[in-house]
């Protein structure tokens, strides 16, 4: 409840996710809510400052490496839990009165979705593409004799 609470608060958190001790935070760009423009540079300063200043040693995960995963030792106390909860709302606060430095991301953003989407369709691959045919002849011709 206390991460949907910072996820209410500031409008680059986009997802808050997990069972139990399980969870993930997802950081987009805010801006138009019918497309979803992930912010994994804004997810890496996050982890930065919690590392640097805080001392908390968190993690990316996910497609575009823009949610921040959770996933604490079973040896934590609510102590620590609360500690946590914490230093991630000192550090979204850094970034919610940091707006230009922030604001960068959406362009940056958007360029490495359609990389990332880029990278991932099939590439031509001329030799493939003989073997295929190849195996497609081969078997038209198969068919063909009586």
């Amino acid at each position: 409840t206390h991460l949907r609470r910072l996820q209410d608060k500031h409008a680059f958190i986009g997802d808050v996710r997990g069972i139990g001790l399980f969870l993930g935070i997802e950081f987009v760009v805010p801006g138009n809510p019918k497309t979803l423009n992930y912010a994994p540079k804004l997810a890496k300063w996050v982890l930065n400052e919690l590392k640097v200043k805080h001392r908390v040693l968190l993690a990316t995960d996910g497609k575009h490496s823009s949610v921040i995963k959770i996933k604490p030792p079973l040896v934590m106390t609510i102590e620590d839990a609360a500690a946590l909860i914490g230093s991630l709302a000192n550090v979204l606060g850094d970034a919610k009165a940091k707006p230009i430095e922030f604001s960068i991301l959406r362009e940056k953003d958007e360029l490495y979705n359609r990389n990332l989407k880029r990278a991932r369709e099939p590439a031509f691959d001329p030799i493939q593409a003989c073997f295929s045919a190849v195996a497609i002849g081969l078997s038209l011709f198969y068919c063909a004799v009586p």
